[in-house]
C-alpha cells in the first residue's frame, strides 16, 4: 500500500516537472481597480446592473517625472449575453479586454487580447449575495528592446 502511495506522488511530481515551464509575469495594476473588473478576475464579466453592455476604458501613468515612465492603456468591452429569469438574477455574460502596458520607455511592451466569460447567480432574496464564476483566455505579444 505504501508503495502504491509513493508511486503516486512520484507520477504527480515528474508529471508537474514535465509541464513546467517558464513563466514571467507583470500584472498591469490601475489606481482605481474597481473600475478595471475584467483584469480583476474574469467572474466580474458582465457583473453590473444597468444596460447589456458596458465599455471601459482606463489609462495609467506611474513615474511620469522619470525619463522611463510607465503606461498602461486598456479598453474592455463586456456585457449579459443571456439572462434565464426575470430581471438580472441569473446571466451568462461575455467580454473582450485589450492591453497595451508598456515600462520603462518602451524596453518592454506587452501587447494582449483577453476574451472571458462568466455566470453568476444571486444567491439571496434581497439581492445582496452573488456566487459568480468565469474564465478568460489571452493572447498575449512581449516585445523588448
Amino acid at each position: 500500500m505504501k508503495r502504491k502511495h509513493t508511486r503516486g506522488i512520484l507520477i504527480f511530481i515528474t508529471t508537474l516537472q514535465l509541464i513546467g515551464f517558464k513563466v514571467m509575469s507583470q500584472d498591469p495594476y490601475f489606481t482605481q481597480f474597481h473600475e478595471a473588473p475584467m483584469s480583476i478576475s474574469p467572474a466580474y464579466i458582465g457583473n453590473y446592473f444597468g444596460p447589456k453592455a458596458r465599455i471601459v476604458a482606463n489609462s495609467r501613468a506611474q513615474w511620469v517625472t522619470t525619463s522611463n515612465p510607465y503606461n498602461t492603456n486598456s479598453v474592455t468591452i463586456d456585457g449579459k449575453i443571456k439572462s434565464f429569469s426575470d430581471g438580472e438574477l441569473h446571466n451568462l455574460s461575455g467580454g473582450v479586454m485589450l492591453l497595451n502596458d508598456r515600462s520603462l520607455g518602451g524596453a518592454l511592451k506587452r501587447n494582449s487580447i483577453s476574451v472571458g466569460t462568466s455566470y453568476y447567480q444571486v444567491l439571496g432574496d434581497d439581492g445582496n449575495q452573488y456566487l459568480g464564476i468565469g474564465m478568460s483566455g489571452t493572447y498575449l505579444i512581449v516585445t523588448g528592446k
